[in-house]
Protein backbone atom coordinates (compact mmCIF):
# COMPACT_ATOMS: atom_id res chain seq x y z
CA UNK A 1 0.00 0.00 0.00
CA UNK A 2 0.78 3.47 -0.16
CA UNK A 3 -1.23 3.35 3.00
CA UNK A 4 -0.86 3.18 6.75
CA UNK A 5 -0.03 -0.35 7.94
CA UNK A 6 0.99 -3.02 8.88
CA UNK A 7 -1.86 -3.60 11.32
CA UNK A 8 -5.43 -2.28 11.33
CA UNK A 9 -5.75 1.47 11.15
CA UNK A 10 -8.83 3.68 11.42
CA UNK A 11 -9.24 7.48 11.29
CA UNK A 12 -8.76 7.80 15.05
CA UNK A 13 -6.03 5.14 15.15
CA UNK A 14 -3.51 6.34 12.58
CA UNK A 15 -0.57 7.17 14.83
CA UNK A 16 0.16 3.51 15.57
CA UNK A 17 0.63 2.64 11.89
CA UNK A 18 3.34 3.57 9.44
CA UNK A 19 3.16 4.53 5.80
CA UNK A 20 4.98 1.90 3.79
CA UNK A 21 5.04 -1.11 1.52
CA UNK A 22 3.63 -4.28 3.06
CA UNK A 23 2.90 -7.84 2.00
CA UNK A 24 0.20 -9.56 4.03
CA UNK A 25 -2.06 -12.55 3.76
CA UNK A 26 -5.76 -12.39 4.50
CA UNK A 27 -5.11 -14.56 7.55
CA UNK A 28 -2.52 -12.06 8.88
CA UNK A 29 -5.25 -9.47 9.36
CA UNK A 30 -7.74 -11.64 11.22
CA UNK A 31 -8.67 -10.26 14.64
CA UNK A 32 -10.48 -12.84 16.82
CA UNK A 33 -12.78 -10.43 18.62
CA UNK A 34 -15.15 -12.13 21.07
CA UNK A 35 -18.08 -10.56 19.19
CA UNK A 36 -17.41 -10.83 15.43
CA UNK A 37 -17.09 -7.48 13.65
CA UNK A 38 -15.34 -5.75 10.78
CA UNK A 39 -11.56 -5.90 11.17
CA UNK A 40 -8.32 -5.33 9.29
CA UNK A 41 -9.01 -1.89 7.83
CA UNK A 42 -6.06 -0.11 6.23
CA UNK A 43 -6.40 3.68 6.06
CA UNK A 44 -5.15 6.17 3.50
CA UNK A 45 -4.56 3.49 0.87
CA UNK A 46 -3.67 4.66 -2.62
CA UNK A 47 -2.67 1.30 -4.16
CA UNK A 48 -3.26 -2.32 -3.35
CA UNK A 49 -3.00 -5.63 -5.15
CA UNK A 50 -5.03 -8.73 -4.40
CA UNK A 51 -2.84 -11.52 -5.65
CA UNK A 52 -4.27 -15.04 -5.65
CA UNK A 53 -1.59 -17.62 -6.41
CA UNK A 54 -1.29 -18.43 -10.12
CA UNK A 55 -4.42 -16.50 -11.04
CA UNK A 56 -5.23 -13.05 -12.29
CA UNK A 57 -5.51 -10.71 -9.32
CA UNK A 58 -6.94 -7.25 -8.84
CA UNK A 59 -5.12 -3.92 -8.72
CA UNK A 60 -6.88 -1.14 -6.81
CA UNK A 61 -5.85 2.49 -6.96
CA UNK A 62 -7.41 5.61 -5.53
CA UNK A 63 -6.85 8.36 -3.01
CA UNK A 64 -7.15 7.90 0.76
CA UNK A 65 -9.17 4.70 0.52
CA UNK A 66 -10.04 2.45 3.44
CA UNK A 67 -9.50 -1.16 2.44
CA UNK A 68 -9.81 -4.59 4.01
CA UNK A 69 -10.05 -8.19 2.84
CA UNK A 70 -11.78 -10.95 4.80
CA UNK A 71 -12.88 -14.55 4.32
CA UNK A 72 -16.12 -13.49 6.05
CA UNK A 73 -19.03 -11.58 4.57
CA UNK A 74 -20.57 -8.64 6.41
CA UNK A 75 -23.64 -10.84 6.91
CA UNK A 76 -21.53 -13.59 8.49
CA UNK A 77 -19.77 -11.11 10.79
CA UNK A 78 -23.00 -9.39 11.85
CA UNK A 79 -25.12 -12.49 12.52
CA UNK A 80 -22.74 -14.55 14.65
CA UNK A 81 -22.47 -14.01 18.39
CA UNK A 82 -18.98 -15.50 18.83
CA UNK A 83 -15.84 -15.78 16.72
CA UNK A 84 -15.79 -19.59 16.87
CA UNK A 85 -19.18 -19.62 15.04
CA UNK A 86 -17.77 -17.90 11.95
CA UNK A 87 -17.65 -19.96 8.77
CA UNK A 88 -15.32 -18.75 6.03
CA UNK A 89 -16.77 -18.68 2.55
CA UNK A 90 -15.21 -20.18 -0.56
CA UNK A 91 -13.83 -16.78 -1.58
CA UNK A 92 -12.61 -13.63 0.09
CA UNK A 93 -14.51 -10.37 0.43
CA UNK A 94 -12.95 -7.05 -0.51
CA UNK A 95 -14.23 -3.96 1.31
CA UNK A 96 -13.36 -0.53 -0.10
CA UNK A 97 -14.67 2.53 1.72
CA UNK A 98 -14.22 6.20 0.93
CA UNK A 99 -14.89 7.09 4.57
CA UNK A 100 -14.68 5.18 7.82
CA UNK A 101 -15.90 6.21 11.25
CA UNK A 102 -13.39 6.11 14.08
CA UNK A 103 -13.57 3.18 16.49
CA UNK A 104 -13.73 5.27 19.69
CA UNK A 105 -13.39 3.62 23.07
CA UNK A 106 -10.23 5.39 24.12
CA UNK A 107 -11.73 6.26 27.52
CA UNK A 108 -13.52 3.56 29.51
CA UNK A 109 -15.97 6.08 30.98
CA UNK A 110 -16.74 7.66 27.57
CA UNK A 111 -16.57 4.92 24.92
CA UNK A 112 -18.18 7.04 22.20
CA UNK A 113 -16.27 8.06 19.08
CA UNK A 114 -14.92 11.61 19.18
CA UNK A 115 -16.91 14.16 17.17
CA UNK A 116 -14.18 14.71 14.55
CA UNK A 117 -14.17 10.98 13.68
CA UNK A 118 -17.92 10.59 13.06
CA UNK A 119 -19.38 10.30 9.56
CA UNK A 120 -21.57 13.37 9.14
CA UNK A 121 -22.24 13.56 5.41
CA UNK A 122 -25.39 12.00 3.94
CA UNK A 123 -23.50 10.69 0.92
CA UNK A 124 -19.93 10.16 -0.18
CA UNK A 125 -18.34 9.74 -3.59
CA UNK A 126 -15.93 6.83 -3.99
CA UNK A 127 -13.46 7.08 -6.84
CA UNK A 128 -11.09 4.23 -7.43
CA UNK A 129 -9.77 2.18 -10.30
CA UNK A 130 -10.05 -1.63 -10.37
CA UNK A 131 -7.92 -3.44 -12.93
CA UNK A 132 -6.91 -7.06 -13.56
CA UNK A 133 -3.41 -7.81 -12.35
CA UNK A 134 -1.07 -10.68 -13.16
CA UNK A 135 2.05 -10.93 -11.00
CA UNK A 136 5.26 -10.42 -12.90
CA UNK A 137 8.00 -8.42 -11.25
CA UNK A 138 6.97 -5.97 -8.57
CA UNK A 139 8.78 -2.64 -8.96
CA UNK A 140 10.31 -1.64 -5.64
CA UNK A 141 9.56 2.04 -6.15
CA UNK A 142 5.78 1.50 -6.17
CA UNK A 143 4.08 1.35 -2.79
CA UNK A 144 1.61 -1.51 -2.77
CA UNK A 145 -0.25 -3.66 -0.33
CA UNK A 146 -0.20 -7.21 -1.56
CA UNK A 147 -2.72 -9.61 -0.14
CA UNK A 148 -2.29 -13.28 -0.84
CA UNK A 149 -5.91 -14.26 -1.21
CA UNK A 150 -5.56 -17.93 -2.10
CA UNK A 151 -6.32 -20.72 0.35
CA UNK A 152 -8.13 -20.06 3.61
CA UNK A 153 -5.92 -22.47 5.58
Amino acid sequence: TAGINPHSTYPDRLSGGRMGVYTRSVQDDYAPYIKPQHYGNKSKVSRAILNPPQEVGLKISGKNLNLSVSPYSIQELSTKAHAHELVAGTHNHLYIDVAMMGVGGDLSWAPATHEEFLLKEKSYLLRCKLMPYRYRRRPRHLAKMIYNVGSQG
